[in-house]
């Protein structure tokens, strides 16, 4: 239940945002903006989190290469 009351007050503070910014002063409205901002966001955190891991499983390729070398001298 504490993660839904998270969500819900994320939300609600996007929606605040949408509505300070004079975006709208239509309720339905701001709600949509921020909801399309929060998905905005997500994707990118899931782009980013995509680049990373392909950062993460190249370094760990090149310390592999690098370890098996050693071991076989």
């Amino acid at each position: 239940m504490e993660e839904v009351q998270k969500v819900a007050a994320y939300v609600d503070a996007r929606i605040a945002e949408v509505l300070a910014a004079g975006a709208t002063a239509d309720t339905l409205g701001a709600t949509v903006l921020a909801l399309m901002n929060v998905a905005g966001l997500y994707f990118e955190t899931q782009r980013e989190l995509e680049q990373a891991q392909s950062t993460i499983s190249q370094s760990l390729q090149t310390l592999d290469e690098k370890l098996s070398s050693a071991l076989s001298e």
